[in-house]
């Protein structure tokens, strides 16, 4: 599954690659990068501890809730060759965060569950930009390609951890998509602002992960 989705999104970047290599009056270069905000559905990530609570009792159960906030980065290339309204884009992305469940205190020893989360994203797909202005281009997007999640647990008492970390990891095709747009403060300089919805099929389950980023463009 990993190699499969490795090699669709290989694929969009070949294309825009060739089709940097035919001149067109419409020809435009954009490469994005900046911040990253996911909403990233963990409902199967909970299920995966819950499952090792049925296994072995002296593991707690908990409910941290479906979704968690992380933060991270984002960065992409855009080719536009085909057509004034039409490119292809690869984007990649990764995010990061901690939650901590407070599990109380019992004769002065605080109990807390600790989970790091990371989660990455590599996809591609088509783009359609709308370019009545050179100020301001909105955008609409389709992504695949592939998604990768992990997570390491452990129960501390007073920060000390009681046992080795728990971990998980999960890979397989993600797909989705959304939309923006590209302000242009200079002629080549600008910010990107764009959502998107991806949909991931981690721990045999299926994620809707709502993603937000924000950056600098540049196009050539």
């Amino acid at each position: 599954m990993r190699k499969s989705c490795l090699s669709i999104a290989f694929v969009f970047l070949v294309c825009a690659f060739c089709a940097a290599q035919t001149p067109s009056t419409f020809e435009q270069v954009k490469a994005y990068g900046g911040y990253e905000f996911t909403h990233l559905d963990t409902h199967a990530v909970q299920d995966v501890f819950n499952l090792q609570h049925v296994i072995d009792p002296t593991f707690p159960q908990f409910n941290f809730g479906n979704y968690q906030n992380l933060h991270g980065w984002n960065f992409g290339v855009e080719e536009d060759t085909l057509a004034k309204w039409f490119g292809v884009v690869v984007d990649v992305s990764g995010s990061y965060g901690t939650n901590s469940i407070d599990l109380g205190t019992v004769s002065g020893v605080s109990s807390k569950m600790r989970t790091k989360l990371r989660t990455y994203t590599f996809t591609g797909g088509p783009q359609f930009t709308l370019r009545r202005s050179d100020k301001i281009q909105p955008f609409v997007r389709a992504l695949f390609g592939g998604g990768w999640v992990s997570f390491s647990s452990n129960v501390f008492q007073n920060n000390v951890p009681e046992f080795a970390d728990l971990k998980g990891k999960d890979a397989g095709f993600a797909y989705g998509g959304g939309g923006g747009a590209d302000f242009f403060f200079k002629k080549k300089v600008g910010l990107r602002v764009a959502v998107d919805l991806i949909r991931t099929p981690f721990f045999d389950d299926t994620q809707n992960n709502i993603r937000g980023t924000a950056g600098l463009v540049f196009r050539f």
